[in-house]
């Protein structure tokens, strides 16, 4: 049966090693949160590829059509933002 000595005994041996090893525990406990919040959605690369094909191919239309408004309006902000028409 413990007694309350050897309850405070194990409470102050359990504080010793958390504090000896603190950065082992922080590291588990951050590497655990950030693998929970990770997410890889394979089923979306093929619907990703279909739309990057379908929009090489509307851009090249709009090339040979000679619709360079249009591809400029399309266009990332950031990429208008650093070229002129």
């Amino acid at each position: 049966m413990f007694t309350s000595l050897e309850s405070k005994r194990e409470a102050w041996n359990l504080w010793f090693w958390c504090k000896r090893n603190y950065k082992w525990l922080l590291g588990i406990v951050l590497t655990g949160l950030v693998l929970s919040r990770m997410h890889v959605h394979l089923g979306y690369i093929d619907k990703d590829k279909q739309e990057t094909a379908e929009l090489i191919d509307q851009f090249h239309q709009r090339m040979n059509m000679e619709q360079y408004d249009q591809i400029y309006i399309d266009a990332d902000p950031m990429f208008r933002n650093s070229l002129s028409r």
